[in-house]
This record gives structure tokens, sequence and C-alpha cells, in this order.
């Protein structure tokens, strides 16, 4: 295929590149090194496309920052799509753990929702309200600051002021 002729005639520029004594400049084609860099960029979304499908996004989201970093158009929106629908799923997962009342696992779901987009003023104020529960339903310092965080992003969030005047 192109793809397998393009990588061995990358790799036999890179072996001669190796066996250069020092100070000898090779004639490595650009065009070759950039056809490379493509090549690299489609296995890498190829790979993205197969994670997304199977329900992977920690490792869609992986192959997709190597996208980004080949320099893949659409790269960084795709990026940003999958980053926030991971956090959702975590988000969920959280609410799924509240119901259950497991809080510690509800907290920690919670907390990799926000790792993966710090804008999720939801899961700041969930974190606080894990945290009080996890706290016996009293209140705690660890819970102010994801109150205030929730605030900061969403100032109407009457749950969150009143959760705050609670601490």
């Amino acid at each position: 295929t192109l793809e397998h002729g393009n990588r061995l005639a990358g790799n036999r520029a890179i072996d001669e590149s190796r066996r250069a004594p020092v100070g000898v400049e090779l004639n490595v084609s650009w065009s070759l090194l950039l056809i490379l860099h493509d090549v690299d960029a489609h296995n890498v979304k190829r790979n993205f496309q197969l994670l997304e499908q199977r329900g992977d996004l920690n490792g869609a989201i992986r192959e997709m920052r190597e996208c980004v970093q080949l320099g893949h158009p659409n790269a960084g929106s795709k990026l940003e799509r999958l980053t926030k629908q991971a956090a959702v799923a975590r988000f969920d997962e959280g609410v799924a753990f509240t119901e259950q009342e497991n809080w510690p696992e509800a907290l920690k779901a919670f907390r990799a929702a926000v790792g993966a987009d710090p804008m999720m003023s939801d899961a700041w104020f969930w974190i606080s309200a894990a945290e009080r529960e996890m706290n016996g339903e009293e209140p705690c310092d660890a819970e102010y600051a994801p109150l205030m965080h929730c605030i900061k992003l969403d100032p109407k969030c009457a749950e969150a002021h009143c959760a705050l005047g609670g601490v």
C-alpha cells in the first residue's frame, strides 16, 4: 500500500541519517518527512475513531491529543467535544453513585468530571454536597471551595448560595 511504501521509505531515510558520519549533511526530502507526518496523523486519527466507536473516551481523548500535537486539522474542536462528553459521562456516574448513597465513589466521579471540564458548575456543586455527606451531613471546610467555584461559574445558582449559608 501507499502507506506501507511511505513508511519503508521513511525508515530508510532515518537509517541513513543514523549511519552518516558527524558533520555530513544528508539530502533528506522534506516532502518525504511531510508524508510520514501525514501517515502518522492518519494512523492516530484511525485509532481515535476505533476507540470512540468502542466507547473508550479516555483512549480516544489520548489519541486526539496526539492528533493536536501532529497538527491535524479540526483536532482541537474534536478534542474539546470529547472532553466535554467524558465530563458528562463522569458526572452522570457521580449522580448514579449519589442515588446509591455511595459518597466516596460519587466524589471521585464528580472530581473526574471537573478534571475533564473545569467549567461544569453542577459538578462543583455536587463535590460540595458529597463532601458534606461524607462528613455526616455536617458543614465542613472541604465543601467551601467547590461551592465558591460553582458560584463563580454560575452566580445565579440558588442551591449553591443556600448551601454556602450553611458552611
